[in-house]
């Protein structure tokens, strides 16, 4: 049988090679334009407090890590994770922490969310693994405050300190709030602190996951 040769134009070989291309980069591609990764399979889950925390993904860099994070919050209320890595002993927080997916209104509805971190950190050769911790999850302080909110937070604080006292603005958007009574040997930063705390909720971790930079 003989075969006729046929040539090609110049911009059908390109098409060609152009489709070759994407289907050869496409994985790379969908995961640097961040697949969802509440869809994703966890590298590893940890569980503490009744709380799940997992490893979705790692970006190593010369001097970044950047991993996603999913985490089964206690609700759905808004909250923040802290986190940090630790290379060689040595403990570096995050300088970026961003909720994916946040322009979806059915991510706040879910207490099920996911978070890419930033970390400054630099990961020397011969490093083999790199220790990823979520310290503990807090809210944000809340956008309006009501009388309840002063009256249990002031009660709190009183167990500790019996001559503990604040008042609140009511009504007003943010938090604005006067300290009345404190112990003597208490600065007021450390009063603020206190109040803060008071009128958020935490759920202390460790969640750790150890990680194989190899």
């Amino acid at each position: 049988m003989k075969y006729k040769s046929i040539k090609a134009s110049p911009r059908t070989v390109l098409m060609v090679l152009t489709a070759f291309l994407i289907i050869a980069l496409l994985p790379i591609m969908l995961a640097r334009a961040g697949v969802d990764p509440t869809r994703q399979s966890p590298i590893q889950s940890v569980s503490a407090n009744e709380v799940t925390v997992s490893l979705m993904s790692v970006n190593v860099e010369s001097s970044r890590v950047e991993p996603t994070i999913c985490i089964d919050l206690p609700d759905n209320g808004d909250w923040l994770p802290y986190a940090y890595v630790e290379i060689e002993k040595e403990r570096i927080p995050a300088d970026v922490v961003t909720l994916a997916n946040a322009k979806n209104p059915e991510t706040y509805q879910n207490s099920y969310r996911c978070y890419e971190f930033g970390f400054p950190a630099e990961v020397p050769g011969g490093i083999e693994e790199v220790k990823i911790v979520v310290e503990k999850l807090e809210t944000s302080l809340p956008e309006f405050l009501t009388e309840e909110m002063c009256i249990q937070a002031e009660k709190e604080l009183q167990v500790n300190h019996p001559d503990f006292a604040f008042t609140c603005d009511i009504g007003k958007q943010g938090v604005g709030f006067s300290i009345t009574g404190k112990p003597k040997d208490m600065t007021d930063d450390e009063a603020s602190q206190l109040i803060v705390g008071a009128l958020t909720d935490t759920v202390e971790g460790p969640w750790e996951i150890t990680y194989s930079v190899k």
